[in-house]
């Protein structure tokens, strides 16, 4: 049997009967309930129930639901309706239940019938507000559990990328830019880091250690030359700048995503902030770091109440070779 999105999930039927007539009556509905339906029916002894006595030729029937009425129940009407005179059918949402009991007979308008079982079973199970904060708490639980992570997230933007596009061709410019993506994604996989997103000429990547990411940010402006002198087809070189900072997030490795509050924001926020040619990374970033030699204090971010430093050392060192 297929379970469609609008389908009831029939766990258990118990038909009841009082007489002979009855008994072969429900004998014939369980055969066609279980070879239309592909159900086991069970009699009523086999369910938790309080069924009551009935008079001859009514027949009862408990159904325990899993979700709302809708087709299931109408073919159970349509192989009962032309066979009983009257009967119940007692809805209930687990064997627990009492249930709630509906009547029917031949005379029975059948669409207003399931829909009024359909309204009951969607009021009784709505959730309250405690039970469904109880459910948020626990499914909180079960994503952290499987994707929160401590990570350092790396953001690298072409400076001036609006002036390098203009002053070349358009085919050139594609080109370059789509060489500067390749650049940077082979850069953050040799590091062991992840390229999560990329909007214009930002890169956002993440690091499970803070040191990969000041590698790979070292990488890129180490190779800078080369990749201008190999790569890049513009008539002006590129020039990058960096944001680095570390903190937990919820990222989920195998689609690229990731989501925190904050801590991808400030990494886009500090390479923002950086000087053409350098990277700011964050005091967050710093402390963990097993080297922090080369490092300075740059300046006071008010923004989050963070210090944040800028690598200086080797780059004015480099830049006077």
């Amino acid at each position: 049997m297929d379970k469609n999105k609008n389908d009831l999930i029939i766990e258990s039927i118990g038909i009841s009967y009082q007489d002979k007539d009855g008994e072969k009556i429900a004998k014939s509905l369980q055969s066609n309930l279980s070879e239309q339906l592909n159900l086991k029916i069970k009699r009523p002894s086999e369910i938790k129930s309080n069924i009551i006595p009935l008079g001859i030729e009514e027949i009862i029937f408990v159904i325990i639901l899993t979700e709302s009425v809708t087709r299931l129940l109408k073919t159970i009407f349509d192989i009962i309706r032309y066979k009983v005179d009257k009967g119940i059918i007692i809805i209930k949402l687990n064997e627990n239940d009492l249930g709630r009991p509906f009547s029917f007979s031949k005379g029975t308008l059948w669409e207003k019938l399931l829909d009024n079982i359909d309204q009951y079973i969607k009021k009784r199970k709505r959730k309250t507000l405690t039970e469904l904060i109880e459910e948020m708490v626990e499914l909180d639980k079960k994503i952290r559990k499987l994707f929160e992570m401590e990570a350092t997230f790396l953001d690298i933007d072409v400076v001036s990328s609006k002036k390098l596009r203009e002053k070349s061709d358009v085919t050139i410019s594609a080109y370059s830019f789509e060489q500067y993506y390749k650049y940077v994604k082979d850069k953050v996989k040799m590091n062991g880091g992840i390229v999560l997103s990329a909007v214009g000429d930002e890169v956002m990547s993440f690091f499970k250690k803070p040191d990969n990411a000041i590698n790979c940010a070292l990488d890129i402006f180490n190779d800078k030359e080369k990749f201008n002198n190999n790569r890049n087809k513009l008539k002006d070189p590129f020039q990058f700048r960096v944001g680095i900072n570390s903190g937990s997030a919820l990222i989920d490795t195998k689609t690229g995503k990731a989501f925190s509050r904050g801590v991808i924001d400030l990494a886009g926020h500090l390479q923002k902030k950086a000087k053409p040619g350098t990277f700011l990374i964050s005091e967050d970033t710093y402390c963990k770091l097993k080297n922090k030699d080369d490092f300075k204090r740059y300046k006071y971010i008010k923004r989050d109440k963070i210090w944040s430093y800028i690598f200086s050392k080797f780059l004015d060192d480099r830049s006077k070779k």
